[in-house]
């Protein structure tokens, strides 16, 4: 019973210690190279930012954001088109700002005022901004020189400047969810929505809220993921918003929103990381890493299901 109770009250971190073993054995030692522990942080940043936003939206009753990998591609495809035409790095990141912010409020008007599912409206948009960023690039992988832009997003005089934004994103979550006022209000929507209703809380508000956080998070997330890299290309974030989604639910996140806590999502994104640079090291295709991950996913839901079902029993 001890041990029983013991992975149930532990099983992220359990499963985190057995991964990252299963991976060091497979990659012969190569995962815990300094190099490749670096570049896990580095090449999963987008996984911390976009999670802490998705946290806030999913407990808000579920909501779900799949466009917001497109929109870091769409948000980035816009900056550096505008940076190679001359505009300044600032005017740039300020407009990405902006871009993020509207693309959240009209996710959030849809949802929030007229009920619909969330999953429809991101999935439909995630369509229309793919496009739209395509068209924008032209088939065409595009770079960028502007040392603002670079030196903001990027490393200056050995400063890893992207950490700092990692680091607000996480907590911007941790200080809406614990410490706000706003955070009981998304708890208690995500818990009982006709109960807050009847307590007076605007649905439409928090909703609102939610998504136009989750799209300042996406104008961060695709910043920093340009500015290291310095290009941006069409194929990016395809697999973004699976891996923010998975994050949030591997880290404990009820499906139904309500219940969940930003430690459970950070954890949550490293597990995501350790997965993603194991397959990395390992050199599967990005076919083959989609179905794990997917099952990953999968078994994630099911197990919190599973959990969560025991816990009510026990009550």
């Amino acid at each position: 019973m001890k041990i029983r109770e013991f992975l149930r009250n532990n099983y992220l971190f359990v499963a985190f210690v057995l991964i990252t073993i299963l991976f060091g054995v497979l990659s012969e030692g190569k995962l815990f190279y300094a190099g490749n522990i670096l570049n896990l942080f580095q090449q999963n940043m987008y996984v911390f930012i976009l999670a802490s936003g998705m946290f806030i939206c999913i407990l808000t009753g579920g909501n779900t954001d799949l466009s917001c990998g497109s929109a870091v591609c769409l948000i980035g495809a816009i900056a550096f088109r505008m940076m190679e035409n001359g505009t300044d790095g600032a005017v740039a990141i300020l407009v990405m700002l902006m871009i993020g912010i509207i693309i959240g409020a009209i996710h959030g008007y849809l949802i929030g005022r007229f009920r619909l599912p969330s999953i429809i409206v991101t999935l439909a948009s995630m369509s229309i901004i793919r496009g739209i960023a395509n068209l924008i690039l032209g088939g065409y992988t595009l770079s960028v020189d502007d040392e603002i832009y670079l030196k903001l997003f990027g490393i200056s005089k050995g400063f890893p400047f992207y950490f700092v934004f990692v680091l607000l994103s996480v907590m911007a979550a941790v200080y809406i969810s614990e410490f706000a006022p706003l955070g009981k209000h998304i708890y208690a929507l995500g818990g009982n929505r006709h109960s807050a209703r009847t307590s007076g809380i605007n649905e439409i508000k928090i909703i609102m809220f939610a998504y136009i956080f989750m799209g300042i998070l996406t104008a961060i997330a695709a910043g920093v993921v340009t500015g290291r890299m310095g290009i941006v290309g069409p194929g990016l974030g395809e697999t973004y918003a699976m891996d923010a989604i998975a994050a949030c639910f591997i880290g404990g996140v009820s499906v139904s929103g309500g219940k969940g806590k930003i430690s459970g999502v950070i954890m949550g994104a490293l597990l995501m990381g350790v997965i993603n640079q194991g397959m990395s090291i390992q050199g599967l295709s990005v076919n083959y890493q989609n179905v794990i991950k997917g099952i990953i996913l999968v078994l994630a839901v099911l197990s919190g299901y599973l959990l969560n079902r025991e816990g009510d029993k026990r009550l």
